[in-house]
């Protein structure tokens, strides 16, 4: 799970005299969620009311005090455990009035002894306490342990997540180990080894495009407008000007980049044209139909068709002036173009319409279930989805209706089971009909062979398990079930959770600054180095996670060059620390720029001129632009 918890022990409860205790829901408003309450070892789930009852077991003596009168003491000091759930945003307020509580936040333990809390606020990063003591109160912030939810997307393939912190893209393990380093403007997931990725081009200032494996290496150089992932061994590339060809894996242009976009006239979406079963959908500029070619680029089809489809079971749907019909992968048109409309085979039957009406053909042409359904949907585990009057059900492939449309909406079977909708809820039945899964979610997705199906409810998303059981909580905004592991977003951060509901924590040298300050960024200069930030100043890190330079500026650059960075500090001005953390050059100046060849520019009332690493100004402050560098001289543009 995604949420913290705060655990309180303490002495008073208010209770019902030798039998409950009671919690009022209004000590704890603000949080989301209270996971249960523990007396004497003995637990109870919290419920949502106003009152919520917990067996106290054995009550020994009253024990009034001036704080909370009439309360009854338990027989051990620590007679009860509040575990409060809290998810991280927004502030939170919680207010208690036992003596002698510890709350535990994450790693830290605070013992308030004695002392009444009445108030524990959390901003997001800290809780901030209040207590009383001998009528004196007191304060005390603690930093709130961070979540595993840290990342700004996340897109997840091959054990790899391709993910974006803080303006910058990168790859992580499901540890969170930095596997590629964030220094792209874009990433997309692994496919076939390689990941589409974008840069920033400094000289031609423009986005450019390419792809690297796995240990970051570029083995596609970064020269498109667009990539798309590798099918079959051949991935779309799109110039900004020449439209759309095709490479394969070394980066060899199979089909130059000198050809139409299909989306521009047919309105498709392009990645219906990547390579499916060695063949792709090709249009070339001067013409406004379209084709088929192979791997090869050698065109298989003439350029005649006004639409086609992806190859699936060796049979691509095409469509000429007469209507739609099926090609081979040699071309040979073997299903004349008689149908109005068709779709791509599947489990060796499609569905073809005719009359406004659909029905299932075989490869030879031959009908296998006449057409006379309004909507098919294609066959899956031996089952189709149809709709009669308005309703969904499903037949097999002899045309017998096996499951009776009475659902107002359905999905495909998958490991046995299929989504279904009764009204506007969803729920699940198996391949017999039988409704396992009520019909109570807003949303549902399809079984994985994991046994996990995500569903969404009171716009909120988890999982459920075979048999209903809720596996994964519904509590998080976005989840995505990869068999191995879920990947799911929580208030507009990612993360990682194990197939148990937990969070998958990671120890990367992020992580742990991430939990000791308020923000953390990845600098990729000349070294790899992190700054932080905590009650507004910024400091930075090392790649072990040492502090090189204390949290004590306002500002700081993007790493280190040529072992320097420029720091500031507000109402005096920018300086230089360099890499053993030592301010070499004071925070004086108005501006500065990074060092170039021993040289840094810096401006002073107006002026600029440059300074060596020890601080020693070489180049008068006397110009009126920071100029440029010819053999040493310093001179105005």
């Amino acid at each position: 799970m995604a949420w913290k918890t705060i655990t309180l022990y303490g002495w008073w409860v208010s209770f019902e005299r030798d039998s409950d205790v009671y919690l009022k829901h209004e000590e704890v408003s603000g949080f989301s969620s209270i996971e249960k309450i523990e007396v004497d070892g003995s637990e109870t789930p919290y419920k949502e009311s106003d009152f919520t009852s917990v067996e106290l077991g054995r009550i020994v003596t009253e024990y009034p005090t001036k704080y909370a009168p009439g309360l009854i003491r338990c027989k051990s000091d620590r007679c009860f455990t509040i575990k409060i759930n809290a998810r991280e945003f927004g502030p939170k307020k919680l207010q208690l009035h036992y003596a002698n509580v510890v709350i535990k936040i994450g790693d830290e333990e605070i013992d308030t002894g004695n002392r009444i809390v009445w108030n524990i606020t959390y901003n997001g990063r800290k809780c901030h306490l209040k207590w009383k003591s001998n009528g004196k109160r007191e304060n005390q912030t603690v930093i709130w342990y961070k979540s595993p939810f840290i990342y700004d997307d996340c897109s997840f393939a091959e054990g790899v997540a391709a993910v974006s912190l803080n303006g910058w893209a990168g790859f992580v393990d499901t540890k969170g180990n930095i596997i590629v380093p964030f220094e792209y403007v874009n990433a997309e997931h692994f496919q076939n080894g390689l990941a589409p990725i974008k840069i920033f081009d400094d000289v031609e200032r423009e986005y450019k495009c390419g792809f690297i494996d796995k240990t970051g290496k570029e083995i596609i150089p970064c020269e498109y407008y667009e990539v798309h992932h590798f099918f079959d061994g051949r991935a779309l590339v799109v110039e900004r000007w020449n439209g759309y060809g095709f490479i394969d894996e070394r980066g060899n242009e199979i089909v130059p980049c000198c050809n139409l976009l299909l989306r521009d006239y047919i309105g498709e979406m392009y990645y219906d044209y990547n390579f499916c079963e060695e063949r792709a959908i090709f249009c070339k500029k001067d013409s406004k139909r379209c084709g088929y070619i192979d791997i090869k680029g050698k065109e298989i089809t003439p350029l005649e068709y006004w639409g086609a489809k992806p190859f699936s079971e060796g049979l691509g749907a095409v469509r000429s002036k007469y209507g739609w019909g099926f090609v081979d992968k040699t071309g040979v048109e073997v299903i004349p173009c008689t149908y109005s409309d068709a779709n791509s085979f599947y489990e060796g039957l499609a569905a073809v319409k005719i009359n406004n009406r659909w029905g299932f053909i075989d490869k030879t042409n031959r009908p296998i279930i006449p057409c006379k359904y309004k909507e098919v949907g294609c066959f899956d585990e031996g089952l189709a989805p149809v709709r009669v009057s308005g309703k969904w059900g499903f037949i097999d492939k002899s045309g017998y209706r096996v499951i009776p449309c009475i659902y107002s909406d359905v999905g495909v079977f998958e490991n046995g089971m299929a989504p279904v909708c009764k009204g506007i809820k969803w729920g699940y039945i198996d391949r017999n009909g039988n409704l396992v899964v009520p019909c109570i979610y807003d949303h549902a997705e399809n079984y994985k062979a994991n046994g996990l199906a995500c569903i969404r409810i009171n716009k909120k998303m988890g999982c459920i398990d075979r048999t209903g059981r809720v596996a994964i909580p519904p509590i998080y905004d976005c989840i995505e079930n990869h068999e191995t592991i879920l990947v799911a977003e929580l208030e507009k951060k990612w993360g990682f959770i194990d197939l148990e509901g937990n969070p998958v924590e990671d120890f990367s040298v992020y992580k742990v600054l991430a939990r000791k300050y308020d923000q953390v960024f990845i600098n990729n200069g000349e070294v790899r180095t992190y700054s932080f930030a905590l009650d507004g100043k910024y400091g930075l890190a090392d790649t072990d996670g040492n502090e090189l330079i204390p949290p004590r500026y306002d500002w700081l650059g993007n790493g280190f060059v040529e072992d320097m960075i420029i720091v500031g500090v507000r109402g005096k001005g920018i300086g230089f620390v360099n890499r053993q953390g030592i301010e070499i050059v004071p925070p004086t100046y108005d501006e500065a720029r990074d060092f170039y060849q021993g040289q840094a520019s810096v401006r002073l009332n107006g002026k600029w001129g440059a300074i060596d690493k020890r601080g020693k100004i070489v180049v008068p402050l006397i110009h009126t632009t920071t100029g440029r560098h010819i053999e040493n001289i310093y001179t105005d543009e």
